[in-house]
């Protein structure tokens, strides 16, 4: 309400007209301090001129106007005349927080603005120092990825050569107990009599010199050899004997010297182990004479 007239009105019979009296109200008062200047910080260059600050406010009294600088005195050259802070062309010295300081008989009012003074350079070797920063940050990043991945590979290589070496060993652990056990029931087979074909028999019978003499005493004795339990085959002596025997130029008859023709070639299939012929294992039948002997 300061500044707004005020008016009395005096009416009365007595009076030719009304009576007036106009005052013109005086409020004491302060308003609230701001700043203007700042409105597009990216204008405070280095170099920039005309650069300058006003501190708005209102009161009544009219109030004084005083500039200080928060973190020391107002720089070289900055003219402050009442509500107005006048800078010559910036520097990066210009840089600081500037405060208005409004008072009158009343009361008394701070308001304060920050200014950065920015140089282009700074700001193209800052911008350069974060993209070299970032690139350096992406190069760091991508070497431990890369590093991870090698420690990856290598243990999973390591992981899958110990898998291998270890089904390796089973498989051969299990090849080697396969082969004892075939040679075990291979050996059972041909130490039990009573595995030993009949044909072995009969050609045990045949190899008795007697037999050479008599095919129907070799037919006895392969008969005899199958009612009792089965034993070792001829000795190697009476292998020797019959060999002998059946030597060319003894006066043979040709089927006699063709039925020892037909025991060397069945000796071919027989090993000597301590003294006793043992058949070579084979699952393949052989005839050893004509007479139809098979072992």
């Amino acid at each position: 309400m300061n500044g707004q007239p005020l008016t009395c009105v005096v009416s009365h019979p007595g009076l030719l007209q009304d009576q007036r009296i106009t005052h013109i109200l005086q409020v004491a008062f302060l308003a609230e301090a701001s700043v203007r200047g700042l409105e597009d910080q990216k204008l405070w260059q280095v170099g920039r001129e005309g650069a300058m600050l006003k501190c708005l406010s209102e009161g009544q009294p009219p109030p004084s106007y005083n500039w200080t600088r928060l973190d020391g005195p107002l720089p070289s050259g900055v003219q402050a005349e009442g509500d107005t802070l006048a800078f010559p062309p910036l520097t990066t010295e210009h840089s600081g927080t500037y405060v208005c300081h409004v008072s009158n008989e009343l009361s008394s009012r701070d308001s304060q603005v920050v200014v950065d003074v920015l140089d282009p350079q700074d700001a193209t070797g800052k911008r350069v120092d974060l993209v070299s920063a970032s690139v350096v940050v992406v190069g760091v990043i991508a070497a431990l990825l890369f590093c991870l991945l090698v420690m990856v590979v290598v243990l999973m290589s390591r992981y899958h050569r110990r898998k291998a070496q270890q089904m390796t060993q089973k498989y051969e652990e299990e090849l080697t107990l396969t082969r004892e056990n075939s040679i075990r029931r291979l050996h059972s087979h041909h130490s039990d009599p009573r595995n030993q074909p009949e044909e072995s028999v009969g050609l045990r019978a045949e190899g008795h010199p007697d037999g050479l003499k008599d095919n129907s005493s070799c037919s006895v004795m392969s008969e005899e050899a199958e009612g009792r339990s089965y034993s070792t085959l001829t000795t190697v002596r009476e292998i020797e004997t019959q060999t002998e025997l059946l030597s060319p130029g003894s006066g043979r008859t040709e089927e006699e010297e063709d039925q020892d023709e037909g025991i060397k070639q069945a000796m071919n299939h027989f090993v000597q182990e301590n003294g006793t012929l043992r058949a070579k294992p084979t699952g393949n039948g052989i005839y050893i004479n004509g007479r139809g002997h098979l072992v």
